[in-house]
């Protein structure tokens, strides 16, 4: 199958974004070369009509901001307290750009730079490279690092991301793909409606969306989503108030032999559109669109941001790993070549 290349449009700046469409079978997806963005990801509904799946934009300057929709987001996702970090023995001191916290990658992450296409791979099972160089002291970051994303359709209805990572010093990574999942299509209001099951036993308790260090069980708690339930069932608990919905990190269940695993299965009943997310990254970051609402930057279509909109299911390491013992380990070696892997399926029920 042809990829299609195009300009997609321009950056404020006057530099061009291009878009790169995939197509395999039913699935249809876009991503841009800006923030190696999924733009679009078209799936059929249970009587084989196709919506675009994934919050985004149709204008490339809306990209060039902390809007963080469908972008690579390193070189460590999430939050890392008070910016900074002890590796052998030596402090590493990032960029605040949340407070006196550091947030996806610092006032620059991997989500606002042109990526280059390394690899396009045409075929019955299409895929496209963007490749990244992070250079020693980015954003206060050790060692020049490599990273590559390769996006691939397979057959039989599935989208898979790949991330390949190298660096010449021992650093610290973290990164998670941050798109977010419509599966009803833009012009549903909420993701309130859609089933979610997750094989995660374990959340982190947090102090101003800082992990207080602990790992506490999912039993009796909202975050237990070992049995599938609607997301709006516990949207609006009281615990969740000053997040204005889910904002939580979960540790999937430890499985033997570990590997690509079923992690979640996400559901929408009046398209019958359903999602299962196999990996093997051992969390997942919980986010329900709780600060979606800019009305200067609405939807693809025109259609208006509001809250809760998406949901998005990081899959990745643990917040501030680095400076916890007990979480995920984040660490990368001089000459370890790092692969993780995500897999959507797509089918209807």
């Amino acid at each position: 199958m042809q990829i299609v290349k195009e300009l997609f449009g321009f950056l404020a700046d006057g530099r061009p974004v291009t878009r790169y469409t995939l197509r395999c079978e039913a699935l249809r997806l876009s991503v841009l070369d800006f923030g190696a963005a999924i733009q679009q990801l078209w799936v059929p509904d249970r009587n084989g009509r196709a919506a675009d799946v994934v919050c985004g934009f149709d204008r490339a300057e809306f990209y060039d901001a902390d809007t963080y929709q469908g972008v690579v987001v390193g070189r460590y996702a999430n939050r890392i307290a008070d910016a900074r970090f002890t590796l052998d023995g030596e402090e590493h001191h990032l960029s605040r750009n949340r407070g006196v916290h550091h947030l996806h990658g610092g006032f620059c992450g991997f989500q606002r730079r042109f990526w280059r296409v390394s690899a396009v791979e045409e075929g019955d099972e299409p895929a496209v490279s963007l490749s990244l160089h992070s250079p020693h002291g980015d954003e206060g970051y050790p060692g020049n690092l490599d990273v590559t994303v390769t996006y691939r359709l397979r057959s039989g209805g599935a989208f898979e991301i790949c991330f390949e990572s190298a660096c010449d010093r021992a650093t610290i990574l973290n990164l998670i793909n941050h798109v977010a999942f419509q599966l009803g299509g833009l012009s549903e209001e909420n993701i309130r409606t859609h089933r979610l099951w997750l094989d995660a036993d374990g959340y982190l308790p947090v102090r101003d969306l800082i992990p207080t260090g602990a790992i506490l069980p999912v039993e009796g708690t909202i975050f237990d989503f070992r049995s599938p339930k609607p997301l709006g069932q516990d949207l609006d608990a009281p615990l969740l108030q000053k997040t204005k919905g889910y904002d939580v990190c979960l540790r999937f269940t430890e499985r033997e032999g570990g590997g690509l695993l079923h992690r979640a299965t996400l559901y929408h009943e009046s398209s019958g559109r359903e999602m299962q997310m196999y990996t093997d990254l051992p969390a997942m970051q919980l986010y329900c669109g709780n600060y979606y609402g800019d009305p200067e930057r609405p939807f693809k279509g025109g259609i208006p941001q509001r809250i809760h909109h998406g949901v998005c299911l990081e899959a990745g390491m643990m917040p501030d790993s680095p400076n916890h013992p007990g979480f995920t380990d984040a660490t990368l070696s001089p000459g370890e070549k790092l692969e993780h892997k995500i897999i959507f399926q797509f089918s209807v029920n």
